[in-house]
Formats: C-alpha cells, sequence, structure tokens
C-alpha cells in the first residue's frame, strides 16, 4: 500500500478527489462507466479478480426480528451456501 491513500465510502468524495487531484480509485464497474459516460473519470483497462469478503449481520437481541428481516438473512444465508454473490 502508498503511504498517503484514502480509503471512503462516499462515491461523491471519490469523485472530486479525482477531479481534483493526481489520484486513482477503485470503484464498481457500474459506477465508474457511470461517471466515465458523463465524461467525468477515465476508466483504466484493469480487470481485478472479484474479491469475497466474510458477510456479517448484527442485531440486537432483545428485540423480536421483523418478518422482511428474517427473510433477508435467510435469503444471505442461501447466497452464501450456493456461492453466489452477496
Amino acid at each position: 500500500m502508498p503511504a498517503d491513500f484514502v480509503e471512503a465510502l462516499s462515491v461523491q468524495f471519490v469523485l472530486a478527489n479525482l477531479q481534483q487531484t493526481d489520484a486513482i480509485a477503485t470503484m464498481t464497474r457500474d459506477i465508474a462507466h457511470h461517471y466515465r459516460r458523463q465524461g467525468l473519470v477515465s476508466v483504466l483497462p484493469f480487470n481485478f479478480p472479484k474479491l469475497m469478503r466474510p458477510l456479517g449481520i448484527t442485531w440486537n437481541r432483545d428485540r423480536t426480528m421483523s418478518p422482511s428481516t428474517t427473510l433477508l438473512i435467510e435469503c444471505l444465508e442461501e447466497a452464501a451456501a450456493s456461492g453466489a454473490p452477496a
């Protein structure tokens, strides 16, 4: 890793940083191409492998989960078991 790097969750911050500096950034293909079509960024021809990271859910044990939350957890567990991207 370079000594001077920035981690950000805000796509708007990343876009502003790219426009005001000589930085490069990684972002999803769809987002990068969206901003490329608007003429705001250039897309470098890199193809990174898919990164599979652990996925976790945190909830309050003292509160009853809603049916939609229970269904979401079941869907995520099913996707994880099948190897599908979450």
